[in-house]
């Protein structure tokens, strides 16, 4: 799990890894808003993650046709 500076560090993005060849983008703030996340939040982000990283990639296929999960960059190196 990760905290990214997005747009000149005026906003946050928590993003998840899986496996280091998937990452998720779970939640955007801005930081005039909010100056971090609460300890109950990072709680969830983490169990969020246990929980993507024990996903198949067909349910993560299934997630993504049923339009929960969307796809914003795909690497073909």
């Amino acid at each position: 799990m990760f905290k990214k500076r997005l747009g000149r560090s005026r906003y946050r993005g928590i993003i998840l890894a899986r496996g280091g060849d998937l990452w998720f983008y779970v939640y955007l703030f801005s930081k005039q808003d909010q100056a971090t996340i609460s300890a109950a939040d990072l709680a969830g982000f983490r169990l969020l993650a246990k929980n993507y990283a024990a996903s198949s990639p067909t349910l993560l296929t299934s997630l993504l046709s049923a339009g929960y999960l969307k796809e914003i960059c795909r690497d073909h190196a």
